[in-house]
């Protein structure tokens, strides 16, 4: 629609009605946490150059930013403060010390292949069916160390898109397995006790994150939140899920 001749046609009034109700939406503080998805919603309905969102380019997620500066802010174009891509990883914290070298496109490829994904699948029912099977277990910490690592890079307005992939399918079943309660070494015991405390911070925009990977760290009812209030909605039905 944005790329044919309709988006240069002059909009009727229900249109224009349609489209400032879709625009406060975007506005609204309670509805941030699909603000983007709004945003996408509200393109068709504006030419180029016509309807401004935001005037910082960071404050658009890496996955919409393409498209909105191809038919929104045509004028960013080149803009050297344009993201690199979906999972750049960040610059790592000196008190924390990256879990794995694979990180980025490198570990998200991982979850690209069917195959992996399958052998993947059967390692987490293989030792939900015997945890006391060593076999699965090696195996299933590398992917462990690999996730934990892609949910601490991935930039806070992301959680959702990166859950709603194949990364956050494999998070929630390794969590529900009970993979938790098996530490393999001891950068595992550390990563268990580094997480443990990055979690205690529920107010920071990358918490979400920090307690998915906590997670799957820890043995079911190991992590105790004294308060959800601090962390978004969507995120909070998440966990009661699981």
């Amino acid at each position: 629609m944005l790329a044919g001749p309709l988006i240069e046609q002059a909009l009727a009034s229900d249109e224009r009605d349609w489209m400032h109700h879709i625009h406060a939406l975007f506005l609204a503080p309670n509805e941030q946490a699909r603000q983007w998805a709004t945003a996408l919603a509200l393109m068709p309905y504006a030419k180029p150059g016509q309807l401004v969102l935001t005037e910082h380019p960071d404050a658009i997620p890496d996955w919409l930013l393409p498209d909105y500066i191809k038919y929104i802010a045509p004028e960013w174009e080149g803009s050297s403060k344009r993201p690199a891509g979906l999972l750049q990883p960040v610059v790592a914290d000196n008190s924390f010390e990256p879990m794995t070298e694979r990180r980025g496109e490198s570990a998200m490829a991982w979850f690209r292949d069917q195959a992996v994904l399958d052998h993947i699948s059967a390692l987490i029912e293989q030792y939900r069916l015997d945890s006391q099977n060593v076999d699965p277990i090696e195996e299933l910490a590398g992917v462990r160390v690999v996730l934990g690592q892609l949910w601490l890079d991935v930039e806070p307005c992301q959680f959702q898109t990166l859950l709603q992939t194949a990364v956050g399918d494999v998070t929630l079943a390794l969590i529900r397995s009970g993979f938790g309660q098996c530490l393999v070494d001891d950068q595992d015991h550390l990563i268990r006790q580094q997480l443990a405390e990055r979690a205690k911070n529920l107010a920071a925009p990358d918490a979400p994150g920090v307690l998915l990977a906590t997670l799957m760290f820890h043995s079911h009812g190991q992590v105790a939140l004294t308060s959800v209030e601090e962390l978004p909605e969507w995120f909070v039905e998440v966990l009661r899920d699981l």
